[in-house]
């Protein structure tokens, strides 16, 4: 036995009078079955129909007389037969009888109301980046229709509405993800993954009227993809002035055919560096005059699915003359100073010892700092004008 679910809901205004019949072929029985259906009508939850709706088994109609105030009832339908099949035993002389019963069951919502409340299908779908933060405004309400008028944006027509709608959206299965039912934003920070993952978030669309309200479930389509960048700042790279780069992006942008790349320079006027999104190759020879530092902003659009994910990377320019200047510099003045501790040194010990050490040892100190401070001299100065000197 077989049903068919070919319609999901009926309304019906307030106080009218109706018949609701159900189609012939909405249960079959199974074939070689020839005993007849029996049908039968409760509620979903297994009470009785309410005494204002009446079920005509024998031609499968509803019928009636509405109540006054709005209500929504879910009607389940049941079909049963008693299944006899005759059974012939091979080299047999006699039948055998198999008989068992059979029900199957099918359901419809019957909708009490003066306004009519439907929705086509899911929600628009969404879709994010890995690692890329997200604020999304659920406004669109896409295939929602409301007495057979499409529900546009708030910003468009809110002042013009006889009442409101709100989407409440379950999204427990990712905790990352939240949802305000009262600005319906959803926003969130996907975590990196490699693939693509799709998830379908159970949506309630609940309209109310200032007399009633009226809701219809749906779902909204949620895509992840992965991002184009591996992480999204590069390592900072540090050059000087005059060094012709050539360097690789590879290890960390994704070959994938369905993303475009481009990349821009900041400042602007940095004609010396050029990115090629084909090989991912960073080259260039810097000029003399460069600035000390280059920001470098990566994009990948997604082809599929209308995305954008971004990346930076830093490149530090240090200037060569400065950077062996500041070595000389720190060169002449610790030969200067480790010439006068010698001297100091032997100085000290000189009262130790005898007045011939004393003139020796501090002649040598003298000299000591003479040989840091001067590139060059001739013949050390006598005695007697070290101790001067000195």
């Amino acid at each position: 036995m077989t049903a068919s679910r070919s319609s999901t809901g009926v309304r019906v205004p307030p106080l009218w009078s109706f018949s609701i019949g159900l189609q012939r072929d909405t249960f079959l029985p199974a074939q070689n079955d020839f005993s007849p259906l029996k049908y039968t009508s409760t509620l979903n939850n297994g009470s009785p129909l309410p005494k204002w709706l009446n079920f005509h088994a024998d031609t499968l109609t509803f019928g009636g007389h509405t109540p006054a105030k709005p209500e929504v009832l879910h009607v389940v339908v049941t079909a049963s037969s008693r299944y006899v099949h005759l059974h012939s035993l091979i080299h047999a002389k006699y039948l055998r009888v198999i008989s068992a019963n059979i029900t199957i069951s099918d359901s419809f919502t019957l909708i009490v109301s003066s306004h009519d409340l439907t929705i086509s299908g899911p929600l628009l779908p969404r879709n994010v980046t890995t690692r890329e933060p997200f604020s999304l405004l659920l406004d669109d309400f896409h295939g929602i229709k409301v007495d057979g008028l499409v529900v546009t944006p708030p910003a468009d027509s809110s002042k013009h509405r006889s009442f409101e709608i709100s989407l409440t959206l379950d999204t427990h299965s990712l905790p990352w993800l939240t949802y305000d039912t009262k600005t319906r934003v959803l926003k969130g920070t996907p975590p990196s993954s490699n693939p693509t993952h799709e998830y379908k978030f159970p949506v309630k669309v609940l309209v109310t009227f200032p007399d009633e309200s009226l809701n219809v479930s749906t779902t909204l389509p949620f895509v992840i993809v992965s991002s184009l960048f591996t992480q999204p700042a590069f390592p900072t790279l540090s050059f000087h002035q005059g060094d012709n780069i050539t360097y690789s992006l590879a290890p960390f942008i994704k070959a994938s055919p369905s993303w475009d790349l481009s990349a821009s320079v900041e400042p602007k006027n940095t004609t010396w560096l050029h990115f090629d999104p084909h090989t991912l190759f960073l080259d260039g020879t810097i000029p003399s005059n460069a600035v000390m530092e280059v920001m470098l902003r990566f994009v990948g659009r997604d082809k599929g699915h209308s995305l954008a994910t971004n990346a930076h990377m830093r490149l530090k320019i240090i200037p060569r003359d400065n950077f062996a200047g500041v070595k000389r510099s720190r060169s002449a003045r610790s030969g200067k100073t480790a010439g006068v501790v010698f001297g100091v040194i032997f100085a000290i010990v000189s009262v130790l010892f005898s007045s011939q050490l004393i003139l020796i040892y501090a002649n040598l100190g003298i000299i000591c700092v003479y040989s840091h401070v001067c590139v060059s001299y001739q013949e050390p100065p006598s005695v007697q004008e070290g101790l001067r000197s000195w």
